[in-house]
């Protein structure tokens, strides 16, 4: 009993009907692919951008805050940005990979479109006797169902409808965020990328006390002085060195006639240890300085060496504190530790 050989078949000229419809098939997977990233990258920008700027607005970030913000939000940016554009290439698929595609979405096609593709690139094997019109017939037959099938089919879009979907939400909510804040946004938006301007405020903190440097146990006061609604009372935002918190109000000055301003006062009667502060006033807060507690120094050993004349021929004695008896004529030498 003898086996049948087979042979590749040789290739024959490409089906430019199949080949354009595989093409156009090709076209719609990458921009799917590239749409769906490109939202994903925007989607990340928005976000990101407003958390940024909704912490600015509440606690005023200082440029070096903001400008490491830049940099981490700029830099995944960039990444998603890149893999975008990686798409135009890594979503491209061969004649075979998108005939397979069509096939699962047309099983009409019975094997014969990715036959066709086959053949066309040699891929396919046939018994060395098989009639070439056999192979032309069955690209024929693939053509001709290709003019009922959409080959558009097979590109599932849900990933890049909900991407664009997701990207429309978030888009329209940050634009109308933007626009009830319109007093605001723009000024945050412009500190996001470093452009110094002021967080407009009802209220601003011009002035205050600032680093102060006082020793454990010292009384201390501090004031602001504060600009635009001025409130009857603004707050102390204290945070100790130990961790404990504590909020303190701040009277309005009633001396201080200055126009249009008016000036805050708290007062310590004495501090246990450092604390920051921040000065809320309204909606204006001023930046976070430091109260530094320094102990106090202090004598922690003391004692004293007596040398005596040399006609009573003593030696030298060392002497503490309640015990300083000093002969007429005697040197003392006194020794103090401090802390």
């Amino acid at each position: 009993m003898s086996t049948a050989a087979t042979a590749t078949a040789p290739p024959i000229r490409p089906s430019s009907t199949l080949l354009g419809h595989l093409g156009g098939l090709r076209t719609r997977l990458v921009a799917q692919e590239f749409f769906r990233r490109f939202a994903v990258a925007l989607i990340f920008a928005i976000l990101f951008l407003g958390l940024e700027m909704l912490g600015d607005f509440f606690f005023e970030f200082p440029p070096e805050v903001r400008r490491v913000f830049l940099i981490i939000g700029g830099s995944i940016f960039a990444i998603l940005f890149l893999r975008t554009l990686a798409s135009l290439v890594t979503a491209r698929r061969d004649e075979e990979t998108l005939a397979l595609m069509v096939e699962k979405t047309h099983p009409r096609f019975d094997s014969r479109l990715i036959a066709s593709v086959q053949f066309a690139k040699g891929h396919a094997s046939l018994p060395p006797d098989a009639a070439i019109h056999l192979v032309e017939r069955t690209v024929t037959e693939a053509e001709d169902e290709s003019k009922n099938a959409r080959f558009g089919e097979a590109a599932d879009p849900s990933a890049v409808r909900r991407a664009l979907v997701s990207f429309t939400l978030i888009a329209l909510i940050a634009g109308g965020a933007g626009y009830l804040a319109r007093d605001v946004s723009p000024a945050l938006v412009k500190r996001a990328f470093l452009i110094e301007t002021p967080v407009p405020r009802d209220t601003y903190i011009l002035n205050v006390t600032g680093d102060v440097r006082i020793g454990a146990g010292d009384p201390v006061e501090l004031e602001a002085t504060a600009t635009g609604i001025l409130p009857d009372t603004a707050r102390l935002d204290i945070r100790y060195e130990s961790g404990r918190r504590q909020s303190v109000t701040m009277g309005r000055d009633t001396e201080f006639t200055e126009e249009g301003r008016a000036r805050y006062l708290a007062s310590f009667e004495e501090v246990p240890e450092s604390f920051t502060y921040v000065v809320i006033a309204n909606d204006g807060r001023s930046r976070r300085h430091e109260v530094k507690a320094i102990e106090r120094p202090r004598i922690e050993h003391l004692s004293g060496n007596q040398v005596y004349p040399e006609f009573t021929r003593l030696v030298t004695s060392e002497h503490l504190p309640g015990g300083f008896n000093l002969f007429p004529g005697s040197q003392f030498t006194l020794t103090a530790t401090a802390n």
